[in-house]
């Protein structure tokens, strides 16, 4: 089996070799005449991909100004927020410290509080006791103060009858 090479993809149509009738062409294998390219053509085609070129190198240069600047923000970025960061556990180490601390205050308070509740207590109790003690002896008091007033009614009901049994025996002394 011979191989032929497919007619339609050099623009021209090629025999094969055992064909003799035919007049073989050249072995350079031309362009059709369809595919014929002027000069301009190409000179129009090499400044366009000379363009190309060209907008893709700057683009390439662009590209690699916007990466390192991204770069660049990204660091600063980085920067800022391991800032913040330290900065934020700082903060919470301080409002820890200060919780901490505020949370003694409050116990000592309460502490004081409850001892001072406890000294309250214990002074109402004495003051109670006291209060009792005084109404005691205001009570002993009045009793006394009764029992004097009665014994100085008698009192002078005995000297009454005294001065009247002095008198009867100073008028019986006179007879």
């Amino acid at each position: 089996m011979s191989r032929e090479i497919h007619r339609d993809l050099f623009g021209g149509s090629l025999r094969p070799s055992n064909d003799t009738n035919t007049p073989q062409k050249s072995p350079s294998v031309g362009f059709s005449p369809s595919f014929e390219v002027r000069e301009e053509d190409w000179r129009l085609v090499i400044h366009q991909l000379e363009q190309l070129k060209r907008k893709n190198q700057d683009l390439e240069s662009k590209l690699e100004a916007l990466s390192s600047r991204t770069m660049d923000l990204l660091r600063g970025a980085k920067t800022r927020i391991e800032r913040v960061g330290a900065a934020t556990q700082r903060v919470e180490e301080a409002v820890k410290l200060k919780f901490q601390e505020v949370a003694g205050k409050v116990s000592m308070l309460t502490s004081k509080v409850t001892e001072r509740k406890v000294a309250d207590a214990k002074i109402e109790e004495l003051i109670e006791r006291h209060n009792l003690a005084l109404q005691n002896f205001e009570l002993r008091t009045q009793q006394l103060q009764k029992l004097i007033s009665e014994q100085q009614m008698q009192l002078m009901g005995y000297k009454s009858t005294l001065s009247e049994a002095q008198r009867e025996i100073s008028r019986l002394k006179r007879i």
